[in-house]
């Protein structure tokens, strides 16, 4: 699908050359490293909301590399990232809809903060 992508794009002179093929690897590194640590993390539970603060900030400074170009863009993002995904995480883990297990509240996290991302 890769090589697929990358010679329609250069057949339609869309120059990127091999950065889509670098786009697939670098991913596929990034999810072997991320299976490491969730496996470190169902084997200790209480490592679930370090886990969760650790995708909470590399959401709130990749939005914030995404507005720099905005008026107070940096600061309203990080803001808007970190106030709606620990609201609404809050909602739902203190109301109950989800159990307090290390999975579910990694998996309801990880769906909550890529939601807040959106620039």
């Amino acid at each position: 699908m890769v090589l697929l992508a990358t010679g329609l794009l250069a057949r339609a002179g869309i120059g990127l050359g091999a950065l889509p093929l670098v786009a697939i690897l670098r991913a596929g590194i990034q999810l072997a490293a991320i299976t490491l640590l969730l496996r470190g993390v169902e084997s200790v539970p209480w490592t679930a909301a370090l886990f969760v603060v650790l995708m909470l900030s590399t959401a709130s400074l990749t939005t914030a590399r995404r507005s720099k170009e905005l008026p107070l863009g940096v600061r309203a993002s990080i803001a808007g990232t970190a106030c709606g995904a620990l609201l609404s995480l809050a909602i739902i883990l203190g109301t109950g809809l989800v159990t307090l297990g290390a999975q579910s509240v990694i998996a309801v996290a990880g769906i909550i903060i890529g939601g807040c991302m959106t620039v």
